[in-house]
């Protein structure tokens, strides 16, 4: 063999080797692009699912809402309807919201009164809904309750007539908690969210959060292209150039990038999922390393093991992925078996004209026909009542949409009769579109349902009819009453000069009684209203001592002087700011100091404001009066009791006042606590809590 060969053999053997090398390092590399796109858009895909769902379940409940009477008047019914909700949903949700056909708050929960009336309809999406009256979804935004959220608005209609809106403020860290933060590409790979208007809604750097994407990727103009068509709802994957927002670094890096858009209401949010592509590449390094080593073995090696080699490793190839492409596609199959056969919900497959094809075990048991009699059946026969034309136009809707829900009702072979939320979508099967059907029983939900209807209507009915019964009995006893003690007033004045002194007393006596059944009257509206809870509570900030303590003080400081008892107020510490409702604050100790009084016959009744060793503002009201009994003491709160009972009793009285004070206390987070002993004094001890 001639010189020029012997050279040349290696050279060719050389630049063979060089570029198989070239051309697996490229088939590798675009296989593991295609799988991390693949990858990426699947994570994509799952969240825009779940957030979908989310956001559906949501509709369904927010619409539920919306039709109810109660919530469209804004009754107490309607609040409390809301509240319920609320606490059903928290931590998902960080509010519910009713706004008014102007655009001012009419209701928020949690309930703070200074919320109520707030004019917000310079808010985007408060504007777009008092304008369009559809459906709307916000961007991130600052809610008035002072948290940054995403509201979903749903219209409130009456009778046809927009009465505003009904909302659910969403942090959005719950749905990136539950779907987005855990997406993780390679080391730093991640995922986002932003508006069609660009707004970065989540990022895993949150100081890009709230930001223009435009803005933030000026310098970097493949990725403005790339946020273009994500803004225009397109879904796509590809390589991009990144410049770092910051310019922290002048280097730019190459980022692969996929994204998908997710439909909520009246717009769209796109899900951008990255991966550098250095640490893409990197794992190849070691696949890189081995066939250097091959390839230098090759060329120390003849040209005919080479060409077998090669050859060899070809035939391996073909045969690994073969198998690989076999084992995926058994596990595939596997998978969907054990999934659909263990599926707690009947699953059907049908043909486009609702013919059952394929049908699970758990419908064979809830419906109770064999496989044999379904593959027999179509939809129709199932349906109660049968209606071949609704059937044949839900399948028109599903071929259009491509996944359709609706609830029915399903006949079981025995005449039993099931409601059930059906989920469909189009799915391949066999090389041919059919339907995937999933029946889910929801007769629990519909009888749940229909018990939370009945027991609003009659809660609404019950509370109606006491409101009225007792506004009635308010107006017919009081009415008369005030007329009577009006007219003994005027009789007095006009009698002035000729009064003898038993005159007097009888005047004075009708004065006391009259005042006496107007103050019964009142503490029975008062502890009807706690006991319906119709009581409004509004809390507000004042001084304990300087705006109410001081007042009542002076309201009874004359009748314990009259009685010639010693009656004092002390204040240990100039802080007596609380938050609290001043009406039934103010009844608490009015009720306290009265029976002070009016219990105590010879000695003082003191009131004493201080705070212990850990902060607690407390008061204090003692008295040297008659004391209560031990075994009277446990019903001192209950109410229409006292310690004597009888026509005989010395001491006149309803028995409400303490049941008040206890249910005021309550409803203030007031700790009552009381030592007293018989003939010797009683000290009520009240303790507020530290963030009043």
């Amino acid at each position: 063999m001639s010189f020029t060969k012997l050279i040349f053999v290696p050279v060719v053997i050389i630049s063979f080797c060089i570029v198989l090398l070239y051309s697996a390092y490229h088939d590798v590399r675009q296989e593991t692009v295609n799988q991390l796109n693949i990858e990426q858009m699947t994570h994509a895909h799952q969240a825009e699912t779940g957030i979908r769902l989310f956001f559906n379940d949501y509709n369904l409940l927010l619409k539920f809402m919306a039709r109810q009477s109660s919530v469209i008047d804004m009754t107490q019914s309607g609040k409390d309807l809301i509240n319920i909700i609320y606490q059903g949903h928290t931590p998902e949700i960080r509010a519910i919201t009713r706004v008014d056909e102007t655009g001012k708050i009419i209701h928020t929960v949690p309930y703070n009164p200074k919320y109520i009336g707030i004019d917000i309809r310079h808010q985007e999406h408060i504007k777009k809904i008092l304008s369009t009256h559809q459906e709307v979804l916000s961007d991130v935004f600052d809610a008035v309750q002072g948290f940054r959220s995403i509201a979903y608005y749903v219209p409130v209609f009456k009778n046809g007539v927009f009465k505003g809106g009904l909302a659910i403020l969403i942090p959005f860290e719950t749905l990136s908690k539950n779907y987005l933060s855990n997406i993780k590409i390679r080391q730093s790979g991640a995922a986002w969210t932003i508006s069609q208007n660009g707004v970065v809604i989540y990022s895993p750097y949150s100081k890009y959060n709230n930001k223009n994407a435009f803005d933030l990727f000026e310098k970097s103009p493949s990725i403005l292209s790339m946020l273009k068509k994500a803004a225009n709802g397109e879904t796509g994957s590809g390589l991009y150039t990144w410049h770092d927002p910051n310019g922290k670094s002048s280097d730019d890096e190459e980022v692969f990038v996929s994204y998908y858009p997710v439909k909520v209401a009246d717009r769209f949010w796109a899900i951008i999922v990255t991966a550098p592509e250095g640490e893409v590449i990197s794992t190849m390094r070691v696949f890189m390393n081995k066939w250097v080593i091959i390839v230098l073995l090759l060329i120390l090696g003849s040209s005919a093991y080479l060409y077998y080699i090669i050859k060899a490793r070809a035939v391996l190839k073909e045969e690994i992925k073969r198998k690989k492409a076999e084992e995926a596609l058994r596990q595939s199959e596997q998978k969907f078996k054990t999934l659909f056969q263990t599926a707690g919900d009947a699953i059907f497959l049908l043909e486009l004209n609702g013919r059952i094809i394929e049908v699970n075990n758990y419908a064979i048991q809830k419906f109770g026909y064999t496989r044999e009699e379904f593959l027999k059946l179509t939809t129709v026969e199932l349906n109660f009542p049968k209606n071949t034309e609704l059937v044949a136009s839900r399948m028109q809707q599903l071929t259009k949409a491509g996944e359709l829900y609706f609830e029915s009702v399903y006949q079981t072979k025995e005449g039993a009769r099931i409601p059930v939320g059906i989920s469909i979508r189009l799915v391949e099967y066999e090389d041919r579109k059919v339907a995937l059907s999933i029946a889910r029983d929801i007769s629990i939900k519909k009888k749940e349902e229909e018990e939370l209807i009945h027991a609003k209507e009659e809660a609404e009915k019950a509370s109606k009819l006491k409101s009225e019964f007792l506004a009635q009995m308010s107006h017919e006893i009081r009415s008369p009453l005030n007329v009577v003690v009006g007219f003994t007033q005027l009789l007095r004045e006009e009698l002035r000069e000729h009064l003898t002194d038993d005159m007097i007393t009888s005047f004075k006596g009708i004065d006391a009684a009259g005042k006496r059944i107007i103050r019964t009257v009142e503490l029975i509206l008062n502890m009807s209203e706690l006991q319906t809870g119709t009581y409004e509570l509004f809390r507000s900030d004042f001084d304990l001592v300087k705006d109410l303590l001081e007042n009542i003080f002076n309201e009874y400081e004359i009748a314990a002087r009259k009685k010639g008892l010693q009656i004092s107020i002390i204040s240990n510490n100039s802080d007596t700011m609380i938050n609290a409702d001043y009406f039934s604050t103010s009844q608490i100790f009015a009720n306290l100091i009265d029976n002070a009084i009016k219990y105590t016959h010879l000695g003082s009744v003191e009131i004493k404001v201080d705070k212990d060793a850990n902060g607690t503002l407390t008061v204090m009201i003692s008295d040297t009066g008659i004391g209560i009994s031990d075994e009277y003491l446990p019903k001192l709160f209950e109410p229409f009791t006292q310690e004597e009972q009888g026509y005989s009793r010395k001491y006149e009285g309803t028995g409400l006042g303490m049941a008040l004070v206890k249910r005021y206390c309550q409803i203030n987070n007031i700790n009552i606590t009381v030592e007293t002993k018989k003939a010797i004094g009683t000290r009520y001890i009240l303790q507020f809590p530290n963030n009043s």
